[in-house]
């Protein structure tokens, strides 16, 4: 049910200049009652919604930074000869999101410099500088240092860089021989023998051998060709072959021409002796009740009768060379087969021999 209002209206009179003004005023109230109220009704499987009243703020971007990262906090030079010099480098590279400045680099130290694109430089990021670092020793001695880069940085404006270096005395070319002698012991007359000799470059610069001549007839050589000129810490392998011809002892030598600064000529003695040797010859039985196997040598020293056997394992063809004698002995000899089992023949004739 609604409750209504009844409008009320009044009037007034002005009185102006003799004339009569009627000014009509109205109002109107009106009683509220709950039926004017709107209302908000909600049913089920309705959805209600409503937009919240928010409020947005900007956030500041985040401030753009300039860095500077170095390659390695230590530069190592190790040995450097007097009178040279060795270089080395040092990258620097912008990390940041702005550019960043390299106003100055600098070194201390005895013996070191710096070298590379002048400064200032400012360099965009992830781009890069190389700085060369150069060590000249003065002394033989180890020298040590600092790097010294400022920037314009946030993180690091100032990096350092450890250098160290040592200086070692010239020795320029030098040649180093694998042996003053070379002894090659007993050689038997029909046999021959091989040993290498070493030629070394070891000092600091090349080295180069001019020639070499050997001496002593039953000697020969080969390896290599000359002039040759090698490299620091390269090598070179020269044989020498000793081939004897009689029974005694023989010399010869190697003589080696370089531009070493430590010796210019080097020499090494070569000795070899020639040993006899007795070479032995049978004719195999012509029949035998068993099959022959192998032979065994036996020998006797001077006037003794007593046979030892000399060879250590079976011989298989009717042949021996007995490499084991001594120049102004006498030898006497016999051959037995050997079957299969192990079993023995008896002892062949003799054959006595002398040794010069």
């Amino acid at each position: 049910m609604q409750s209504h209002s009844t409008p009320k209206t009044s009037s007034r009179f002005l009185l102006l200049c003799g004339s009569i003004i009627m000014v009509f005023s109205s109002y109107a109230t009106f009683a509220q009652t709950a039926s004017t109220v709107p209302s908000v009704s909600a049913s089920t499987g309705a959805n209600v919604s409503t937009t919240p009243n928010t409020t947005t703020k900007a956030v500041p971007a985040a401030a753009a930074t300039a860095g500077l990262a170095v390659n390695t906090s230590t530069l190592a030079f190790g040995n450097v000869a007097l009178s040279s010099a060795a270089l080395e480098t040092v990258t620097l590279t912008s990390t940041g999101t702005t550019a960043v400045t390299i106003n100055s680099a600098s070194v201390t130290g005895v013996g070191f410099a710096l070298s590379g694109q002048g400064l200032p430089v400012t360099l965009n990021p992830n781009k890069t500088l190389v700085l060369n670092v150069k060590f000249t020793p003065p002394a033989a001695m180890a020298e040590s240092g600092t790097l010294t880069i400022r920037s314009t940085s946030s993180t690091s404006p100032v990096i350092t860089v450890s250098l160290s270096g040592i200086g070692t005395a010239a020795t320029g070319a030098k040649l180093t021989v694998s042996t003053a002698n070379l002894a090659f012991g007993g050689v038997p007359l029909t046999q021959s023998e091989t040993e290498p000799v070493t030629l070394t470059s070891s000092g600091t610069s090349p080295v180069t051998v001019q020639s070499v001549a050997l001496s002593g007839s039953n000697f020969t050589l080969s390896g290599a060709t000359f002039p040759v000129t090698l490299n620091p810490g390269i090598a070179v392998t020269l044989n020498i072959l000793f081939k004897p011809t009689s029974a005694n002892t023989q010399t010869g030598a190697l003589t080696i021409h370089s531009n070493s600064s430590t010796a210019t000529t080097s020499v090494v003695a070569l000795s070899g002796v020639g040993d006899h040797e007795v070479t032995l010859n049978w004719t195999p039985p012509s029949s035998t009740p068993v099959p022959v196997a192998g032979y065994n040598v036996y020998r006797a020293t001077g006037t003794s009768t007593a046979y030892a056997r000399i060879n250590t394992s079976t011989i298989v063809q009717p042949t021996y060379v007995d490499t084991t004698v001594v120049a102004g002995s006498t030898y006497s000899y016999v051959v037995k087969s050997m079957a299969s089992a192990g079993l023995e023949s008896a002892a062949s004739n003799n054959t006595n021999v002398v040794i010069p």
